[in-house]
C-alpha cells in the first residue's frame, strides 16, 4: 500500500542519507587535508627555519579541533533526524498494516453479505451469515438472536460452533448477553471473568478468552443480537474488532428487514392474487348463475301460468287437480331456486329500502330460535347505536338465516350462536379487508359459532355454489349471503380455527336515515274488468309472449305484441290510438327494456310501463329500471300475479290524470 504521507517520508529519508553521506565524505577530506598541512608545517625545513611560534601552533590546533567538535555536533544532529524520520517511517508502515488487516477482514465479513444478497429465505441466510462471522474472526461460536414482536422474545434462528448453541431457546429482553444488548442497545466486550460476574447463567463454552455483543439495528429500532466468543488460543478480541463487526451487525440487520419486507410483499401479492382470482371465479358463476336462471325463469313462466289457469278451470274434485297442484307446487320450488341464482349472480332487482339493522335481526329472533332447535343457544347482542343500511329487508334477513343454518350445522352436539351489530369506518390504514373496499361507514353483522371450525385450505371455495362448505339446503346457502352483500356494496370476513368455531361478519355501507328510498307501488289490485284496455306486449321469448297474451286477452284487453324493443317502438309510433299500458322484458336482443322505456317516456309520457324481469343485468337495474319503474313483475308469474301487477300501474295512471284535470281547472 501506497499513501502520499509515505511517499513524502521516503523521499525525505533519502535526501538526508544522502546528504549525510556527502558530509561524511566533504569532512573526512577536509580533516586530512588539515592534518597533512599541520604535519608538513612541522617537517619541512622551511618551517623549522621560520617555525611557526608556539602560540599560533596551539591556536591553530584548537581551532581545528573545535571545527572537529561543531561537526560533530551537525552530523549527531542529523543522525537524529534520519532516526525520527524512520520512526515515523516504521510507524505509518504499521498503520498500513493494521488498515490493510482490517480492511481484509471487513472485506472477508461483507463478502458473506454479497453472497446471500440474492435470498429471500431469512433461515438459510442467518445461518451462513453466523458461520461467515465465525470463521472470519476466527472465534469458536457465533450466533444470532432476533426479537419476536408478538411475544418481546429473543429467538435463535441461526448458532455456528462447537459444544452447545451460544443462547440456546429463547429469552426475554433484559436476560442474558443478548437481552441485555438489546434492551439498551449497545455493545458489549466481555472476558471471561466479567461474564461470570455479570451473567452467570451464560453458556459460552470452555476455555474462550473473550465474547462480543452487538445489536443488531436500523434506525434506532433494535432488532436482534449478534454473539461471537474467542477461544483463549486466540488473541482477545479488541475495541477495534467490536467497532468492525457493529458495522457489519448493521448490515446484516439491514438484509433482514429487506428479506421481511420482500416476504411480506410476497405474501401481500399471494393473497391479493388470490383474491382477484376468487372474484373472478365468482363473477364467472355469478354470469352462469343467471344465464342459467333466466331461461329457466322464462319455462317455469309457462309451467307456472299455464297450472295456475287449468287449476281455475278445472271443477273442485276433479281427479287430475292434485298433479296440477303438484306441478305448480315443483314450479314454486324451481322458481325460488332460480331466485337464489339471481342473488348469487347479483342480478336479481330487489325493493331497496333504508332499513335499521337492529330492527331487522330483533323481528327474527323468534325464527331463528325455532332454527337452531333446543340444544343449541342463540345470544344476541345489538349494538343500539348500529345506525341503518340501504337494502332489501328480506335480502338482510336472508343473509342472517343462511349464517345460522351454516352455523347450526356446524354444531352437531350443540353450542352456541353469537349474533352482533357494531359498526366502523373504513380507510387507508385498516387491514384484513378486500381490495376495491370503498373507504367510510359500515355497519357489521356478526354471527359466531363455537362448532368444529374449518381447515385453512377450504376458505377459497367457502363462497362457491354447492361446495364442500355450503352443504346445507340446496348448497347456494353461503352463495346467497356472498351475492347479496356485493349487491348491496359491502363485504364479507371470515375467521375460523378448527375446533374453534367461526366468525362470519358482513359489512354494508351506513347511510342517513333520510336517504332516498326506490318503492314499489304496493296498492292492492281491485277486481275490476280491464275491456277496452290496450297494452303493448314485448317479450323476446315467444312461449311466454304467446301465453302472456293469452292472459290478457282473456280478461278483455287489446294486446299489441312486439318481439323487440324495435318493432315496439315502431308499432307504438304506428298506432295511433292511446296505449294504456306497456308490459315488456328487461333484457332483450339489442335494445333493453330500460332503454324502450326511456324512449316511450319521450314520446307517451303519460303510459305506465310494467317490467318483466328474469334476468336484469347491474346497469340496467340500476340506471335503467329502480330509477324509472311503474312496477316490477318477477318470473315466473301466476296470472294472478299478473293481474295485480296491471291493475297497480292503471290505477296509479288514472290518479295521475285526475290529479292533472284538477290542477287543469283550478
Amino acid at each position: 500500500m501506497t499513501s502520499p504521507e509515505v511517499t513524502e517520508l521516503e523521499l525525505q529519508l533519502k535526501r538526508l542519507e544522502h546528504h549525510n553521506r556527502w558530509m561524511w565524505g566533504l569532512a573526512g577530506a577536509v580533516m586530512a587535508a588539515l592534518v597533512v598541512t599541520l604535519i608538513s608545517l612541522q617537517l619541512a625545513p622551511e618551517a623549522r627555519e621560520y617555525g611557526l611560534p608556539g602560540d599560533s601552533r596551539y591556536l591553530f590546533t584548537i581551532g581545528f579541533s573545535g571545527l572537529i567538535v561543531l561537526f560533530s555536533l551537525y552530523m549527531l544532529l542529523k543522525q537524529n533526524q534520519l532516526h525520527r524520520l524512520r520512526y515515523e517511517l516504521f510507524q505509518v508502515s504499521m498503520r498500513g498494516e493494521l488498515i490493510r488487516s482490517r480492511l481484509s477482514e471487513m472485506s472477508s465479513l461483507f463478502e458473506g453479505l454479497a453472497g446471500v444478497g440474492a435470498q429471500l429465505e431469512l433461515a438459510p441466510v442467518l445461518q451462513t451469515l453466523a458461520e461467515h462471522v465465525r470463521t472470519t474472526l476466527g472465534g469458536q461460536q457465533s450466533s444470532i438472536m432476533l426479537l419476536d414482536p408478538g411475544t418481546e422474545e429473543l429467538y435463535c434462528p441461526a448458532v455456528s460452533g462447537e459444544d452447545a448453541p451460544l443462547n440456546g431457546g429463547r429469552l426475554k429482553v433484559g436476560e442474558g448477553i443478548a437481552g441485555w444488548v438489546v434492551k439498551q442497545g449497545e455493545a458489549l466486550l466481555l472476558t471471561p471473568e466479567e461474564v461470570a460476574q455479570r451473567f452467570p447463567a451464560e453458556n459460552l463454552g470452555q476455555d474462550f478468552t473473550s465474547s462480543m455483543c452487538v445489536p443488531l439495528a436500523v434506525a434506532d429500532q433494535v432488532i436482534g443480537a449478534l454473539t461471537v466468543t474467542r477461544l483463549s488460543d486466540r488473541a482477545p478480541f479488541t475495541p477495534e474488532n467490536v467497532r468492525l463487526v457493529s458495522v457489519f451487525a448493521t448490515h446484516i440487520a439491514i438484509t433482514i428487514q429487506h428479506i421481511r419486507a420482500q416476504d411480506q410483499m410476497a405474501r401481500t401479492l399471494k393473497e391479493r392474487d388470490e383474491e382477484l382470482r376468487h372474484t373472478q371465479k365468482m363473477d364467472a358463476l355469478g354470469r352462469l348463475a343467471g344465464g342459467v336462471a333466466h331461461d329457466f325463469n322464462n319455462m317455469l313462466t309457462v309451467i307456472v301460468a299455464l297450472s295456475s289457469r287449468i287449476l281455475r278451470e278445472l271443477s273442485p274434485g276433479h281427479p287430475m287437480q292434485r298433479h296440477i297442484e303438484r306441478i305448480a307446487e315443483a314450479a314454486r320450488r324451481g322458481a325460488a331456486l332460480t331466485r337464489q341464482l339471481l342473488v348469487f349472480s347479483r342480478k336479481d332487482v330487489v325493493e331497496m329500502k333504508v332499513l335499521d339493522l337492529n330492527s331487522c335481526v330483533a323481528g327474527m329472533a323468534g325464527l331463528l330460535r325455532r332454527l337452531i332447535g333446543e340444544d343449541i343457544e342463540l345470544v344476541t347482542r345489538l349494538d343500539p347505536e348500529v345506525g341503518w343500511l340501504r337494502g332489501d329487508e328480506t335480502q338482510v334477513q336472508q343473509v342472517a338465516v343462511n349464517l345460522v343454518v351454516h352455523a347450526r350445522e356446524s354444531m352437531p352436539d350443540g353450542g352456541r350462536i353469537t349474533i352482533c351489530t357494531g359498526r366502523m369506518t373504513i380507510d387507508q390504514t385498516t387491514t384484513a379487508i378486500p381490495p376495491g373496499v370503498i373507504p367510510g361507514p359500515y355497519v357489521m353483522l356478526s354471527v359466531d359459532d363455537t362448532g368444529m371450525g374449518m381447515e385453512e385450505s377450504a376458505r377459497p371455495r367457502l363462497f362457491e355454489p354447492f361446495s364442500a362448505s355450503g352443504h346445507f339446503g340446496s348448497g347456494l346457502g353461503l352463495a346467497t349471503v356472498y351475492g347479496i352483500v356485493q349487491q348491496g356494496g359491502g363485504f364479507i370476513t371470515v375467521e375460523s380455527q378448527r375446533g374453534r368455531g367461526t366468525t362470519f361478519r358482513i359489512y354494508f355501507p351506513q347511510v342517513n336515515r333520510e336517504a332516498t328510498v326506490s318503492r314499489l307501488p304496493t296498492t292492492t289490485p281491485a277486481q275490476e274488468s280491464l275491456q277496452g284496455t290496450t297494452i303493448l306486449l314485448v317479450e323476446d321469448e315467444e312461449d311466454v309472449r304467446g301465453l302472456t297474451r293469452q292472459i290478457l286477452e282473456g280478461w278483455g284487453c287489446t294486446v299489441i305484441e312486439a318481439r323487440w324493443a324495435g318493432e315496439a317502438a315502431m308499432l307504438a309510433q304506428s298506432h295511433s290510438g292511446d296505449i294504456d299500458l306497456m308490459l315488456t322484458d328487461v333484457v332483450m336482443p339489442g335494445e333493453s327494456g330500460g332503454e324502450l322505456a326511456r324512449w316511450m317516456t319521450e314520446t307517451r309520457p303519460d303510459m305506465p310501463v310494467l317490467f318483466m324481469s328474469g334476468y336484469p343485468d347491474d346497469e340496467i337495474v340500476r340506471h335503467g329500471v329502480q330509477t324509472q319503474i311503474a312496477s316490477l313483475l318477477h318470473k315466473p308469474f301466476t296470472p294472478e300475479d299478473l293481474l295485480a301487477k296491471v291493475l297497480v300501474c292503471l290505477e296509479g295512471r288514472q290518479r295521475r290524470i285526475l290529479a292533472e284535470s284538477s290542477a287543469q281547472l283550478t
